[in-house]
């Protein structure tokens, strides 16, 4: 049996099992949320044979699980939802958890750690969200969001004043003071941690939150207070790798004998700007242009999205919840300007071909094949190019800083663009075998910038920025595609091989025998079995009962089902997918019931009902309907 945890920006609720928990703008919710882009009831939590369920109530600006909207979702151990759209839309954490090992809960004072034997030292080193900073005794230090905190972060988990690092007379302690999220440590939540050597502790969420380090240590000699880099390494190498960063201490008078801690920031080193500059390229098709990097000079190998180069990969149809007639064709050539250097422009040098692509992943390997009018190379032809290391992006933490590099259209200029910031968090795709997806990152992006380059510290490529699998619109994130997603796609590229995507299939033997309006669910989304009863439905939610034959036994079956007026040129009006449904299997061979939210009442005339189905949502079926 599990419990549900739901964590809102007004807190943090424990429901038990057996129980339907209701989420919305109405004071009868059993969460309730004030927002106005919250409908009154939004959606519902149900547990069912030891699962729990979201449903979303028909809400009028949607429910959205990492970019998709979603009609219900069968919740992992760990779910993010966003509950409407825009500025006031509200994300909501939601765990299920064993009762018989139910971590966390409300924010208590830990006892094993009140017990700890302490050292308590007369300074305390704090590293966080690529800051340090030194406290005396007798500071405080605050972190959070705002931008008054001594340390200040970006992730979106963090509140504003999220904790203290105080000084009790006898020892340092870190404080909730408050926030949302909490506190952690060793994967617990805490309202207050004495700090003894090294401590480790985690803000807004145990395993993607913000991490801080403390380090309290005892009085330094004189000899050591002139060398603040040395001591605060020599404090975090115990339990950490090195900390390459330069603290500088600073005091500020703020009265007559009073001193306070004024904000000791130094980012990491700097990164080689120029050579990332060269390493990145723009790539030019038909249709568009966006970015690349190099990652093999030698062989002019170049990674970038899919959407930019192959936008008809299998998985783009699925990513974007689109019919595969709907999505651009391949680019008939794809051409690619290179840089001399920072500040440089890019002139048009090669044209290169697709050797691998996954659509899913968003993810595209060039390999350059001739010189920009089309010609064969020449000897040496790609000793101008500068390749970038690989770097593990499994070993990317959150607040690790980024730099990301590209040629966004709207810049006006033909050099490369840099935008620095850090890594706010992660987002896990149940399709990934729960795997990170996506690096969320606060480093702005702008239409050209897809493809690019994000790099770390020390120039190596960590992910592939990308405009294609975005949350919102209007996000003020970033989506970053981790770079050990695209290691495969480049073996495959160097070793000459054919790639296909593990993550979709691209199925192509089921047939729909039949067609028809249905009776709708009480939620879009698709629903197995073939329902018969009911009326068809003359509101914003339209069933379409779907009956197919020979599909492909799988784990997962991709289907969109679209519907569209046939006034104002066939405009779409809704759609429904079985992606955010992951993983939705179906019998060989029967029927199913796509409930299709228009937005709006049927109204007397024409409409066309498309059905797609596998990586590409290839259209198998068409109804022509006609309300009269």
């Amino acid at each position: 049996m599990t419990s549900l945890v739901v964590t809102t920006p007004g807190g943090r609720t424990v429901h038990e099992p057996g129980t339907t928990v209701s989420i919305g703008r109405d004071h009868d919710c059993t969460i309730r949320l004030d927002s106005p882009v919250v409908s009154r009831h939004h959606g519902i939590f149900e547990s069912e044979g030891g699962c729990w369920t979201f449903r979303d109530q028909s809400s009028s600006l949607g429910s959205w699980v990492e970019g998709q909207r979603v009609r219900e979702l069968v919740l992992s151990p760990a779910d993010e939802i966003v509950l409407g759209q825009g500025d006031k839309a509200v994300s909501i954490r939601v765990e299920t958890q064993s009762l018989a090992q139910r971590p966390g809960g409300p924010l208590v004072a830990d006892a094993a750690l009140d017990a700890a034997t302490l050292t308590a030292g007369d300074e305390l080193l704090l590293e966080c969200a690529g800051q340090s900073c030194r406290l005396a005794t007798g500071q405080t230090a605050v972190v959070g969001r705002a931008d008054d905190a001594t340390i200040v972060s970006h992730n979106p988990r963090v509140s504003r004043h999220h904790l203290e690092v105080r000084h009790t007379g006898t020892q340092w302690e870190v404080v909730d003071t408050g926030s949302t999220g909490g506190v952690f440590t060793q994967g617990r939540r805490v309202a207050r941690i004495p700090v003894s050597g090294t401590v480790e502790v985690m803000l807004g969420d145990p395993d993607v939150g913000e991490r801080l380090l403390v380090s309290s240590q005892a009085a330094p000699s004189p000899a050591r207070r002139a060398d603040p880099l040395s001591r605060f390494a020599d404090g975090v190498r115990r339990q950490h790798t090195t900390v390459a960063a330069v603290v500088v201490a600073a005091l500020v008078v703020v009265g007559v004998g009073g001193w306070a801690l004024a904000r000791a920031v130094s980012g990491p080193s700097e990164p080689d700007l120029d050579r990332l500059a060269r390493a990145t390229v723009r790539v030019i098709t038909d249709s568009g242009t966006g970015s690349g990097t190099v990652v093999d000079a030698e062989r002019g190998l170049i990674l970038t999205n899919a959407h930019v180069a192959a936008p008809n990969a299998p998985g783009q149809g699925v990513v974007q919840s689109e019919l595969e007639q709907s999505l651009p064709p391949a680019p008939k050539t794809i051409t690619i300007a290179v840089s001399g250097g920072r500040d440089q422009p890019a002139a048009e040098r090669f044209r290169a071909e697709v050797v691998a692509a996954d659509g899913y992943l968003d993810l595209t390997v060039l390999r350059i094949t001739s010189d920009a009018k089309g010609s064969a190379l020449s000897q040496g032809a790609l000793d101008e190019l500068v390749g970038v290391e690989l770097a593990s992006s499994a070993e990317v933490r959150s607040a690790d800083p980024v730099w990301v590099v590209g040629f966004p259209g709207l810049a006006q200029s033909d050099a490369a663009t840099f935008t620095r910031g850090v890594v706010s968090g992660t987002v896990h795709d149940k399709r990934l075998k729960g795997g990170v997806s996506l690096f969320n990152s606060d480093a702005r992006l702008n239409p050209g910038n897809s493809g690019g380059l994000a790099a770390d510290a020390s120039g190596r490529i960590i992910a592939v920025p990308t405009l294609n699998k975005q949350s919102r619109e209007d996000s003020l994130l970033a989506g970053l595609v981790p770079v050990d997603l695209a290691r495969p796609l480049l073996d495959a590229a160097v070793r000459g091989r054919a790639y296909t995507s593990p993550w979709v299939a691209a199925e192509t033997e089921g047939v729909v025998s039949d067609l028809t309006l249905g009776p709708a669910g009480t939620a879009p989304g698709i629903a197995a079995g073939c329902a018969t009863g009911g009326t068809r439905s003359t509101s914003r939610l339209l069933g379409v009962l779907v009956t197919y034959r020979d599909l492909s036994e799988l784990p997962h079956q991709d289907w969109l089902v679209t519907v569209t007026r046939k006034a104002d040129g066939l405009r779409r009006i809704g759609r429904t997918s079985s992606a955010p449904q992951w993983p939705l299997r179906l019998p060989g061979s029967g029927c199913f019931t796509a409930t299709v939210d228009i937005g709006e009442p049927l109204s007397p005339g024409a409409y066309v009902i498309e059905v797609g189905l596998g990586a590409n949502h290839e259209r198998i079926a068409t109804l022509t309907y006609t309300l009269s």
